[in-house]
């Protein structure tokens, strides 16, 4: 990246992440990235196999990695062999200084148990026990790329699965019930309509998608207000915040953002600080992340005044949510 603002960058299908990273000048962007907001100049340095995305493709391609049925059959082979060169070794030993056979009779005995020994009708019988695994796989709507993935799946014994996009939806929502308030006379849905209020869903963003979704009408977002100014997240901040006019002609502010940057705006005393973090460690727990909301009175009726004293609302729980199929998915590969 050359001169220009910072990018907020959707990189899930690299890394599985949900939420879009910010980028800045000087920093790379790879291939199979989505800028979700901002303008800046690049230049491009690889294409093709040369990006990341291709190398780490080619990486998968290009395994050499021995397989669990690898190391079978190179066991079975080890076994036939040394029983075989044992056996010969005794049936030298017995025919010759022992018995006293003649050189051709020997020889004939060897070369029947040199041929008996070897296993000559397994790779016919693997092939075509595999062509079925592989044909029964297909009908199951699978796609087998090498045929001895088959039985490496049946003494598989953990099996790892991206998570963004394959076993969720890769679609933020917030758990309403889990929404804690910290400001008497506010219900849940306030504080919903607070965080969807802060947010502007013309941005793409991931979390502001998420905040007007929730809300049965997106207009709601907007509805009996006037905006007069809105300030788009940057990664200083760590926030957004709405100046906005209501019906009764008096200017507030509502703020979403970083728990820490929005107990930070609050000025939060330190009991309420512990019991937040508290709580965001909660959701933490059980992979949830957490948005604060904080709400001002604007008495001086301008954008720029700094206005009252900020006060902390609320916290929600993101979660990215499972696909509906998931549970059932998990139940048959186990």
């Amino acid at each position: 990246l050359l001169e220009g603002d910072p990018l907020k960058v959707d990189q899930s299908a690299l890394t599985g992440e949900s939420l879009p990273v910010t980028k800045h000048p000087g920093q790379e962007v790879f291939s199979g990235s989505t800028c979700k907001q901002g303008e800046i100049e690049a230049v491009v340095i690889a294409t093709g196999v040369h990006t990341f995305f291709g190398k780490a493709a080619h990486l998968v391609d290009s395994t050499n990695q021995v397989g669990h049925f690898q190391k079978v059959l190179t066991a079975i082979g080890n076994f036939c062999i040394c029983s075989i060169a044992i056996g010969m070794v005794i049936e030298i030993i017995v025919m010759y200084p022992i018995q006293r056979r003649k050189y051709r009779d020997g020889i004939d005995n060897l070369l029947v148990l040199l041929i008996g020994g070897i296993p000559i009708a397994m790779p016919t019988v693997l092939s075509v026990t595999m062509a079925i695994g592989s044909h029964r796989l297909s009908q199951q709507g699978a796609i087998t790329k090498r045929m001895t993935a088959i039985e490496e799946m049946a003494g598989m014994d953990v099996l790892c699965s991206d998570k963004t996009g394959t076993l969720t939806l890769n679609k933020l929502s917030v758990d309403k019930n889990l929404v804690e308030v910290f400001c008497k006379g506010v219900e849940k849905d306030q504080v919903l309509l607070f965080a969807a209020m802060a947010s502007r869903i013309e941005n793409q963003d991931a979390i502001d998608a998420a905040m007007v979704g929730m809300l049965a009408d997106p207009k709601e977002a907007r509805a009996g207000i006037r905006e007069v100014h809105f300030l788009p997240f940057n990664p200083v901040d760590k926030r957004t915040a709405l100046t906005y006019i209501d019906s009764s002609g008096n200017w507030h502010r509502v703020s979403k953002g970083a728990p820490e940057q929005i107990l930070e705006l609050a000025k939060a005393s330190n009991d309420l600080s512990k019991k937040v973090l508290s709580i965001i460690d909660k959701y933490a727990e059980r992979g949830l992340r957490s948005l604060a909301v904080a709400r001002q009175v604007v008495p001086e009726k301008t954008k720029e005044s700094p206005g009252g004293p900020w006060e902390f609302v609320g916290l929600l729980p993101l979660f990215d949510p499972p696909r509906h199929d998931s549970a059932e998915t998990i139940r048959r590969a186990l």
